[in-house]
């Protein structure tokens, strides 16, 4: 599957809380929100100039708006590679929940938990597709290619 499929039925079926993603959907649209958020912020920098160190950000940002646009469909396909792989679903809300922690309170320690969450759902999301069809649907790889 492509990218540009991949992306496209990401943002379509951002609201489904069943079904499978097979790993190529999740990277696909992994790469577009990663690419897409620096793009807007290379943008808004140009634009706006860049944020002073150690300043909160208080004025409207591209790259803010992208991550509103692109957050439920980042969230929704790592909770689907989590319904694919058979993995218990709350591990993927806590994760996620403890990757966004240092937006209340940015310190150290909230920042280093981030990282840590971060790095271990794109480790769980990397995993390979549970090979029969589970509690979840039937193979993504074979009903998605």
């Amino acid at each position: 599957m492509g990218p540009a499929k991949s992306i496209g039925i990401c943002f379509v079926r951002f609201s489904e809380f069943s079904g499978r993603s097979t790993r190529p959907e999740y990277w696909w649209i992994f790469d577009f929100a990663a690419i897409g958020f620096f793009a807007a912020l290379f943008v808004n920098a140009t634009l706006l100039g860049p944020y002073p160190i150690g300043e909160p950000m208080i004025r409207p940002s591209i790259g803010s708006g992208f991550i509103v646009v692109t957050i439920l469909t980042i969230l929704e396909i790592g909770y689907w590679r989590l319904l694919d792989i058979d993995f218990p679903v709350w591990i993927y809300v806590a994760l996620a929940a403890a990757a966004y922690c240092q937006i209340a309170e940015p310190n150290q320690v909230a920042m280093t938990v981030s990282i840590f969450a971060s790095i271990s759902t794109i480790i769980l999301c990397a995993r390979k597709s549970h090979p029969a069809p589970n509690r979840f649907g039937p193979n993504s790889n074979e009903v998605n290619t």
